[in-house]
């Protein structure tokens, strides 16, 4: 073995290897992976409308709000599908 093709093994054998990637995050809460809202506590808006605990799960940038004048206690409840 030449001096040039040892070298050029041990350059390969010291080479770092390319790390795994890793799997995408997964948005549990989010309804496109299954995610139902079954239960809320109360929220400013209505149904489906902005600030509704609904929002907190389609992918939307909007939020929820907690109902007027009653700014503690919020709870939600969500079923997760099973991954």
């Amino acid at each position: 073995m030449s001096i040039f093709s040892w070298l050029l093994f041990a350059a390969a054998a010291a080479a770092p290897t390319p790390a795994a990637t890793a799997p995408a995050a997964l948005d549990a809460l989010d309804f496109d992976n299954g995610t139902l809202l079954v239960h809320d506590s109360g929220s400013y808006g209505s149904d489906v409308a902005s600030w509704s605990a609904w929002r907190l799960s389609d992918g939307s940038p909007q939020g929820w709000c907690s109902p007027q004048n009653s700014p503690n206690g919020g709870s939600f409840e969500w079923q997760l599908e099973g991954t």
